[in-house]
């Protein structure tokens, strides 16, 4: 099993944006609706920090997903299938963090990815990095801090990192080194 993730660092996002971000994954095959009960799933946490889970309509959704009420917003996205993808959209150093974890997808992960990077990783203003790490072997990592440009030396390279050029440049790690390539405002690193 694995504990993978893909962080997504953007701007923040209106009613219209999120209603956007969620339309475009639903296009991509991840959607906010169950595909078995077309419900949609908030996940609150009690004091205790017990999870529950509540239906909730569209509108609650994107309420929650401005984060005015709230620091975080816990959802489930879906596969065509019925896997669930566990998301968590919370505050950032300079923005939103949207974290989607990609464990117990087994061979739908690449699926799940592939619809992670058509939406989060194409350029566009809003976009400020994302780390994609497919066994969460980084996990440890102060990504905020790296994004940041305040952490500078990584224990271990994620499958694939975006982050802005000039921390990019002063950014090390352990060899082999990735490989980089430019995109718009980011430098990409691929792990080989």
């Amino acid at each position: 099993m694995s504990d993978g993730f893909f962080l997504w660092y953007r701007a923040p996002w209106s009613r219209q944006g999120a209603a956007a971000v969620l339309r475009a994954l639903a296009t991509s095959e991840l959607t906010y609706r169950n595909p078995e009960t077309g419900a949609v799933t908030l996940i609150a946490r009690d004091a205790a920090g017990r999870i529950r889970r509540q239906e909730a309509t569209e509108t609650e959704l994107l309420d929650a997903l401005l984060l005015t009420n709230a620091d975080r917003a816990d959802f489930h996205l879906w596969l065509p299938d019925g896997l669930d993808v566990f998301t968590l959209v919370r505050r950032g150093p300079t923005g939103l963090v949207v974290d989607f974890a990609l464990d117990g997808l087994g061979d739908r992960q690449e699926q799940a990815i592939a619809a992670l990077v058509r939406v989060a990783g194409r350029p566009q203003r809003s976009l400020q990095g994302f780390v994609l790490d497919r066994t969460g072997r980084t996990a440890a990592t102060d990504w905020n801090a790296v994004l940041a440009g305040t952490e500078r030396q990584l224990p271990h390279w994620p499958d694939l990192l975006a982050l802005p050029h000039h921390h990019a440049e002063r950014l090390t790690g352990p060899d082999p080194c990735p490989s980089a390539y430019q995109d718009g405002p980011l430098t990409v690193l691929a792990a080989r």
